[in-house]
């Protein structure tokens, strides 16, 4: 089997089968639209072990509009007496083929590995929004097998319905958004330049392997319009001009679907100025040079200098992931998680915050915190930076290594192996300030000049510490140079 194939057989396991939902077997009615079942035997020769399965498929309406959401249900019921292990299903390629809205890897999640043990008795079922690839052929199909515990033998199993090709046009206005409000009021003017893109993630039309593109600039008054191009969902591309935010709210699921309905020849796109307009934010630190280990306290000032409140700011640090930057997660920075927080029009807020300095900031010499800070729906967020020298501690320390090991079956991947190679961290045992940063797809962690003390390890990206482990270890002198085993399980079977 290819690599490909492998990995979309994986990932139609992982949508079709994720999450374990247990439900009683379903049963499909003769008169159901466009639904079939099989019974899936064990074929002679393969292993006791394998389990008889009930494999069924059904879209929810017999015929659709080129426009229309196609929705699939798809299930496997386990009929046999023990537990059905490694079960997959198999997503067709074929033209014409339905096709999960968001493509393999938003919808079907990590493309790699992921199978779903089903036990006696048990059904699993998951119903996926998407489309047809090719609707200028007339129909929509999906066929699938189901293998167990690597062995392929099902009979196949499908469903199919009509599918009518359908135009639509798509148009509206840019604007100036002056009070933020979202609604274009009297006196906000038209935003001119605006480049609107809409690209098909079907074949369609356009012909097999063909994707639509169609792209419109705002005229002097805001207006552009899409006329008569294929109904169907695409993503959107918002290119704004000067710095302006853009946003559509007619976009969901990341998509905007193109049907011809009301309202479609007339969306709102509010624009407004970048927030950096209206939200000012800077840092100052305490001391102008820290050593490893020591708290670095610094002071977070936010201004509004606009005419409304501005609510559920939040912060995101260390955005280019360098080793010697802050990561937003010392005391005080707590309060821009969740809701975040508020900053009233003409109001000044400032926030004491501190983190500890980790040993990686000695690979450059400094230690940074640099933030945005902005609410999740808008953009053109305001930053700050500030930086200070990093000296070694005084404190002894050793160099010396974390390896995570697996107490299931799996082993640790590790070197960026697979998207599943654990993420390690190591914090005060104390206080859980860091110490380090994140160390990506790694199974052996090295840390050089680290103060002695207790740290505890903070593991993540599908692991977790085994049950009845301990994830704190010992750094003293003695352990200098030494490999300390931390005992982790995965999180993602």
């Amino acid at each position: 089997m290819s690599v490909m194939r492998a990995r979309i057989v994986a990932a139609v396991s992982a949508v079709c089968l994720a999450g374990g939902f247990v439900l009683a077997a379903p049963t499909f009615a003769a008169s159901a639209p466009s639904s079939s079942c099989v019974i899936d035997p064990p074929a002679a020769g393969v292993p006791a072990a394998v389990q008889e399965l009930r494999v069924c498929v059904s879209f929810d309406k017999t015929a659709y509009r080129s426009s229309d959401t196609i929705r699939l249900t798809a299930s496997v019921t386990n009929l046999g007496t023990a537990t059905a292990q490694d079960v997959t299903l198999q997503m067709p390629t074929d033209d014409g083929a339905f096709q999960p809205t968001g493509g393999y890897l938003s919808l079907f999640g990590y493309p790699g590995g992921i199978v779903q043990d089903i036990p006696a008795g048990a059904t699993v079922r998951n119903t996926m929004p998407g489309f047809a690839t090719d609707p200028a052929l007339g129909t929509v199909t999906f066929d699938t097998s189901v293998s167990q515990d690597g062995y392929v033998e099902s009979p196949s199993v499908g469903a199919s319905a009509t599918v009518t090709p359908v135009f639509a046009s798509y148009g509206g206005t840019a604007f100036i958004d002056s009070n933020y409000n979202g609604v274009q009021d009297p006196g906000e003017t038209g935003l001119a330049g605006v480049r609107i893109t809409l690209s098909g993630p079907f074949n369609g039309i356009a012909g097999v392997g063909q994707q639509h593109q169609f792209t419109e600039t705002t005229d002097a008054q805001g207006h552009f319009r899409f006329d008569d191009i294929p109904a169907g969902p695409y993503v959107e591309g918002i290119q704004s001009p000067d710095g302006w935010v853009v946003s559509n709210p007619d976009i969901h699921g990341g998509y905007v679907t193109v049907d011809g309905s009301p309202g479609q020849q007339n969306v709102s796109y509010p624009a407004t100025p970048p927030l950096s307009d209206r939200l000012h934010a800077s840092f100052t630190m305490d001391q102008p040079s820290y050593r490893v280990g020591q708290s670095a306290h610094v002071t977070l000032t936010l201004d509004n200098v606009g005419a409304q409140t501005i609510s559920g700011i939040q912060a995101s640090c260390d955005n280019e992931g360098f080793p010697f930057d802050a990561l937003g997660v010392g005391k005080g920075w707590n309060v821009f998680s969740g809701a975040g927080v508020s900053v009233a029009a003409g109001q000044q807020k400032v926030f004491h915050l501190s983190e500890v300095v980790p040993s990686d900031a000695l690979l450059g010499g400094n230690f940074t915190v640099e933030c945005t800070f902005g609410p999740s729906d808008l953009g053109g967020y305001p930053d700050a930076q500030a930086s200070a020298n990093v000296t070694a501690s005084l404190d002894p320390t050793v160099d010396f290594a974390v390896r995570l090991v697996d107490d299931g079956d799996q082993g640790v991947p590790g070197g960026g192996a697979t998207p599943q190679s654990p993420r390690i961290m190591l914090v005060d045992a104390a206080n859980g300030d860091p110490i380090t940063s994140y160390q990506e797809m790694v199974d052996v962690a090295d840390y050089t000049g680290i103060p002695v003390g207790r740290y505890r390890v903070v593991v993540s990206n599908g692991w977790q510490i085994a049950p009845g482990r301990s994830s704190v270890v010992t750094v003293t002198t003695a352990t200098s140079g030494a490999q300390l085993d931390v005992h982790v399980v995965p999180t993602f079977h």
